[in-house]
């Protein structure tokens, strides 16, 4: 049996390859981590404005024209 080496030898190339694939990973999965956070703050902002419409809508459909409520209208 050959007794076991004080160091061993890595080849630059073998690593330099490994860490780009690495960093190649990480690079696209912080691309996909970008792009679903703005997708979720796109989805928020587009249902807070049609909330907000809907509901503005449905207050200026409960007062009259002069400003006064109907009498049923709450």
């Amino acid at each position: 049996m050959h007794p076991a080496p004080d160091h061993l030898d890595v080849v630059a190339a073998e690593t330099f390859g490994r860490d780009a694939v690495m960093f190649q990973d990480l690079l696209s999965f912080m691309t996909t981590v970008s792009l679903v956070l703005w997708a979720v703050v796109l989805l928020t902002a587009i249902v807070r404005f049609v909330a907000c419409h809907v509901l503005y809508r449905r207050r200026d459909l409960r007062t009259s024209p002069g400003g006064q409520p109907h009498p049923g209208g709450g």
